[in-house]
């Protein structure tokens, strides 16, 4: 079993949370790490900054779940050319958990940032 924290559409109430519905939800919290959230449209993403407070949602997942997550979340292995997220592992208060994060990707740095750090506030307020 790995741990999986997730901060956009996997979490609770979003459009791809179904894909943890066989995984344990260990907790929720604000994590302080070198990313900041970006808006893409559909989704957010994590790109490197200086620390920001990060709102997640921690699961305990199954190799088959973890497999899904990759294929979502366009990862395709460690030092795999051409993956839209990389897979890295942050502190939470419920014990180490991959992190899927955008790095090198240009495209990304240029989209407006999420100053919440909470991508589901944030769905809230842009329709409203």
């Amino acid at each position: 079993m790995a741990k999986v924290a997730v901060y956009g559409s996997l979490r609770k109430g979003m459009g791809n949370h179904s894909l943890l519905s066989n995984s344990t939800q260990l907790g929720k919290c604000v994590v302080n790490i070198p990313y900041k959230m970006v808006d893409l449209g559909a989704f957010p993403a994590l790109v490197g900054a200086e620390n920001r407070d990060i709102v997640i949602e921690v699961y305990e997942v199954t190799d088959t779940t973890m497999n899904s997550l990759d294929r979502l979340e366009g990862y395709h292995g460690p030092e795999k050319v051409g993956n839209l997220y990389e897979r890295t592992y942050i502190a939470t208060p419920y014990g180490e958990a991959y992190l899927y994060v955008m790095e090198d990707t240009e495209w990304a740095y240029g989209s407006p940032e999420v100053r919440s750090g909470d991508w589901v506030q944030h769905c809230v307020a842009r329709a409203i």
